[in-house]
């Protein structure tokens, strides 16, 4: 169900008002494609005298470096190393869905040396949904712990990938641990079906798939969807801000606030309201770290002439056992 836009009033409302707050509901409802551009450059040794040459796995693997660059933003840093290979070959095999254009410059940088700069704008939204979807987003700052029962041999290239896929979603194997359990069942042979079941407290769901990484995707991305997992690290926020004296300001703002990629997952705007001291919005945020959120506010508002206050709607615990 969409999330409805509420406006109420303290004066009596004349045509004109009616337009204009008609016409800044309308406008901050359209959607925008939120994009960052991430600046590379890749260096390549040839012999001298040979043209400089690209392949096109060569200028893929560059566009994949770049998303992982927007994916790194939008975690603030907090990707270990160690699975920043592993996320950007996941990156690579769909990386035109990341990527909205891009821009190359080619040249030789003495005789053996080709360079290639590349300026590539890459959808914020598109990333953090593929972070989502995986659990990443989710578990970037400490792996969550689960159970693993195999019900079946996997050979040793399987282990190698179910230790990509754990590695992926930030997930680590627990022989103590309760819940959640996943189960897996290897196909018995080629054309069959890798089958899975994950418990929950108490409930179970059985989830099927063409192969290992679709079985685990189809598994964990649900698991991550839900909101009483979400609420294990993600606190929804009641944001109430006023002092806006046009609807120029509250449209700026409610742009520039979900633009804030890195402190808040979403920000959705629940109501506008015309006062005395000028117009006033309220906005339903969803953020991993409210303090840092807070923060910014705090040295955004005051400056210009606006006041805000930022409350917690809902606790969350930060545990995920």
């Amino acid at each position: 169900m969409p999330e409805e836009v509420v406006c109420w009033r303290y004066l009596s409302i004349r045509l004109p008002l009616v337009v204009l707050l008609v016409g800044i509901l309308l406008l901050l409802g359209v959607g925008l494609v939120r994009a960052e551009v991430h600046r590379l450059e890749i260096k390549k040794e040839i012999k001298p005298g040979a043209e400089e040459t690209f392949s096109t796995k060569d200028q893929q693997k560059a566009l994949s470096r770049a998303v992982l660059r927007e994916a790194e933003r939008i975690l603030a840093g907090s990707l270990p190393e160690a699975k920043k290979d592993v996320i950007r070959e996941f990156l690579l095999q769909k990386v035109q869905d990341f990527v909205l254009s891009y821009s190359e410059k080619r040249y030789l940088e003495g005789e053996d040396t080709a360079v290639i700069d590349l300026e590539v704008r890459v959808n914020t939204q598109a990333v953090k949904e593929f972070l989502k979807k995986w659990g990443t987003y989710y578990t970037a700052k400490r792996e969550w712990p689960y159970r693993l029962e195999l019900h079946g041999e996997l050979d040793n290239e399987a282990e190698l990938r179910l230790a990509d896929l754990e590695s992926v979603s930030g997930l680590r194997r627990e022989r103590e641990v309760r819940f959640p359990v996943f189960r897996i069942r290897p196909p018995r042979n080629e054309e069959g079906r890798w089958e899975g079941t994950l418990w929950q407290d108490d409930e179970e769901t059985v989830y099927s798939g063409e192969s290992m990484k679709d079985l685990w995707l189809r598994t964990w991305s649900e698991y991550f969807a839900q909101r009483e997992v979400r609420l294990k690290v993600e606190r929804v926020m009641r944001l109430a801000a006023s002092g806006w004296s046009t609807s120029t300001g509250i449209r700026h703002f409610d742009t520039t606030l979900k633009g804030w990629s890195t402190r808040l997952d979403r920000a959705v705007l629940g109501s506008v309201g015309f006062e005395p001291g000028g117009i006033s919005g309220v906005w339903t945020v969803y953020t991993l770290t409210p303090e840092d959120l807070r923060s910014r506010l705090q040295s955004y508002m005051p400056s210009r002439g606006l006041d805000f206050r930022l409350e917690s709607v809902h606790a969350s615990r930060s545990r995920t056992d």
